[in-house]
């Protein structure tokens, strides 16, 4: 097998393993959001409610923004729930779809793996960055709540983008020190340098 051969695996290894580990992150999170409803469910509430905030936060301009009907919590914390199963499914497929172009080379599956992969953490980015940082964070001022998830979403989202930055890149080669690069111009001419 050849160098390049044996680095391309590698690398599409790392990145299908990658890819699974966050599609499996989304379905463990979402089932357990399923099984153990209440306890998420509490963070949702909290955080749209406002009702926890820090006496100094309880400013009218802020409270405006309280969500009070646990009709619309239920389906906030459901349409959270769905988002991070999509996560799951997409990451998996595509993690799958890459993991078997590790053993035979596929351009249009290894294409798709990717795209599935990259839309499953595009995903994610959405749940973690816009959903908790922008809209609970912000919106909502979870920073001056009790019942604050900041951090774990800049996490989660942070870990999401750099997944999606090594998707990305074209699979690794390695050049052969022994040939010497082509140093002519594209008319044929050697290059001047």
């Amino acid at each position: 097998m050849a160098a390049n051969d044996r680095l391309q695996q590698v690398s599409l290894l790392t990145k299908a393993v990658l890819t699974l580990s966050i599609g499996l992150f989304g379905l463990v999170v979402a089932w357990t959001n399923l099984i153990a409803y209440s306890i998420n469910f509490q963070f949702v509430q909290q955080v749209l409610s406002m009702e926890s905030l820090a006496s100094w936060a309880q400013v009218e301009t802020l409270l405006h923004r309280a969500i009070k009907d646990p009709m619309l919590h239920q389906m906030a914390y459901a349409a959270i729930i769905f988002a991070e199963f999509v996560v799951g499914i997409l990451c998996s497929v595509g993690g799958l779809l890459l993991l078997f172009c590790v053993f035979c080379a596929n351009p249009n599956r290894l294409a798709i793996g990717k795209a599935f992969g990259l839309a499953g953490c595009g995903v994610g980015v959405l749940i973690w960055y816009l959903g908790f940082a922008v809209i609970g964070a912000e919106y909502f001022a979870m920073w001056a709540n009790s019942w604050n998830g900041q951090a774990t979403a800049y996490a989660f989202s942070g870990i999401l983008l750099l997944s999606m930055i090594y998707l990305a890149q074209p699979e690794a080669t390695v050049s052969d020190p022994r040939k010497p690069e082509d140093m002519s111009s594209p008319n044929g001419q050697n290059a001047q340098l």
